[in-house]
């Protein structure tokens, strides 16, 4: 699977002002909502079978292929 943004469609994304809402999949935007609410997504990387997370305040966050949370990458 591929992520569609907007405009595109890709593995892996970043931007230190931060990402575009459209790219995050919704369980991540919801998860993110609900537990860092005073940061936001600077990257996202798909794996086979994970998506990581970079946040403007240095947190990386792994989720599994659904978006489900999985852990906070160390």
């Amino acid at each position: 699977d591929e992520y569609y943004g907007q405009y595109h469609i890709f593995h892996e994304w970043k931007d230190a002002k931060g990402l575009p809402a459209d790219v995050l999949p919704l369980a991540i935007k919801t998860y993110l909502t609900n537990n860092y609410s005073k940061t936001f997504a600077t990257s996202i990387e798909k794996e086979s079978k994970k998506i990581n997370i970079e946040l403007a305040s240095g947190v990386d966050l792994e989720f599994d292929q659904d978006g489900n949370f999985v852990r906070i990458d160390q």
